[in-house]
């Protein structure tokens, strides 16, 4: 009676992938995920330019229907009594110093 000698690694075969292939194959899938990374930042681009307009559009719109500050208003009305004369120098100039710290 013989007995088979069995080998306990079997071997594995593998296809061995020239340089050549290699260098192509992954020339390939640089050049896809630069494209996919491409099309994103693209994509995303226009995606922040869209809501960068309709920030723009609702500040515009608010500015519109709102007034200005009462400060402001003030400071305008006190700007133009101190150079027409109508309070004190010394007045004008607390006066603006109040309205500033608003």
């Amino acid at each position: 009676m013989t007995t088979a000698h069995i080998d306990p690694t079997p071997t594995i075969t593998r296809s061995r992938m020239g340089l050549r292939a290699m260098l192509t194959l992954f020339t390939a899938a640089a050049l896809a995920v630069t494209a996919i990374v491409g099309a994103i930042s693209l994509w995303g681009a226009s995606q922040a330019g869209d809501a960068a307009t309709r920030t723009f559009v609702a500040k515009d719109v608010t500015a519109d229907i709102l007034p200005p500050p009462m400060y402001l208003i003030e400071m305008r009305l006190v700007l133009s009594q101190a150079i027409e004369g109508t309070i004190e120098k010394d007045a004008a100039k607390s006066e603006w110093t109040r309205l500033q710290g608003e």
